[in-house]
């Protein structure tokens, strides 16, 4: 359900479908945020005690919002809400630049891609951070705040978390001032945390195949992102996490409240997020790792995307921790 013309088509296409949306949709240019844009679900006059679901949104740092997507946020959002009366959600998807090396790569074999945005690295975190910002600027505390992302989305959501205990050292990034306050909770749907195969052996070779994206595409991606980020070594262990030094997670716990990982059993980076997510787990205990036996690359979204009936395993209990990190039990 790939929308290969503009993330912003594909929302406006997701919303004119959904007979069910209420009114609180609305697209923003996001303040400097270097021409990213933010496109909302049920925002609100008044945000100071509204909840938000932050997303960034997956495709190897080239590909663009898919619609299935949006399905699971609304479907969480609407959860939420029905589980605690008088608590509102909102969605605040944002519209980040994709990596212009994979655009390249990639715009000969679909002359759409060259409409796509384009930018090296640190350019999505800048725009995440600022992002954040605005969010935070319209009232809304910092523990209301779930960041949800998969895939690529999840490792910038990494990256985010991870300047807010270790700031990036200039390229234009916002600090992250919490004022002492703390991120409600971090979801990180199958994170794609380490851009390249390290083991021939690993779960990329294993479930090459079975997995709804192959190992060569991971590949692909990885080392497209990898070119426009060695350039400034400093950003290494922020986007590729096999570049961590020793104590890189130190300080998350000061940033976020709660994290939950999740990956499908079936999946290529299945080795890679089972490894960094236990790390993380070292320095914040209050980091859960979820893998569903079954389950491929982004399993929960496919449920979304093919139309099925009755969700997989992990979505009910995803569901259920983010009510909890908005304490709507």
């Amino acid at each position: 359900m790939i929308n290969w013309t503009s993330s912003l088509d594909a929302y406006r296409g997701w919303v004119n479908a959904n007979g069910s949306v209420d009114s609180g949709t609305e697209v923003e240019d996001v303040p400097q945020g270097n021409g990213s844009q933010m496109f909302w679900v049920g925002k609100e006059e008044d945000m100071k005690k509204v909840k938000v679901l932050y997303y960034l949104h997956g495709g190897g740092f080239f590909l663009l919002l898919d619609g299935s997507a949006m399905l699971f946020l609304d479907d969480v959002a609407k959860g939420v809400e029905k589980a605690t009366p008088g608590v509102k959600v909102s969605i605040a998807v944002l519209d980040y630049s994709t990596s212009d090396s994979a655009i390249l790569l990639w715009q000969t074999a679909n002359p759409l891609i060259a409409l796509l945005p384009n930018a090296q690295m640190p350019t999505p975190l800048q725009q995440a951070v600022a992002g954040l910002h605005h969010i935070l600027s319209l009232g809304v505390n910092p523990e209301d705040i779930q960041l949800i992302g998969d895939s690529a989305g999840g490792n910038l959501v990494l990256q985010l978390l991870l300047h807010g205990a270790h700031p990036v050292q200039g390229n234009n990034i916002l600090p992250l001032d919490l004022s002492g306050r703390k991120l409600g909770g971090a979801y990180l749907m199958s994170p794609f945390f380490i851009m390249t195969p390290r083991n021939v052996f690993s779960s990329w070779k294993a479930y090459d195949g079975i997995d709804s994206v192959s190992a060569e595409a991971f590949a692909t991606f990885g080392y497209q992102v990898l070119m426009s980020t060695v350039k400034k070594p400093g950003l290494l262990p922020y986007v590729d996490q096999s570049y961590r030094p020793d104590g890189w997670y130190e300080g998350l716990e000061r940033v976020v409240e709660r994290i939950l990982v999740t990956a499908g059993g079936n999946e290529c980076l299945k080795d890679d997020i089972v490894e960094v997510s236990e790390a993380i787990r070292v320095m914040h205990p209050r980091t859960t790792l979820l893998v569903d036996a079954r389950g491929v690359h982004d399993e929960p979204l496919a449920d979304y995307g093919a139309g099925e009936t009755r969700v997989g395993e992990l979505t009910p209990v995803i569901k259920e921790w983010i009510k909890e990190c908005f304490n709507a039990k």
